[in-house]
């Protein structure tokens, strides 16, 4: 695991809306955070 990928590991992400952005899932794939918050207002 690269270190980008430990860091991002300390991570939990959230997002507004009911669908992933592009730019979110970028984000996601060069990061991979530990885990993604979901809300009602995300389902």
């Amino acid at each position: 695991m690269t270190l980008h990928e430990q860091i991002g590991q300390l991570f939990m992400l959230g997002f507004d809306g009911t669908s992933v952005s592009p730019e979110w899932a970028e984000l996601q794939a060069r990061y991979k955070p530990g885990g993604m918050i979901l809300f009602a207002r995300n389902l």
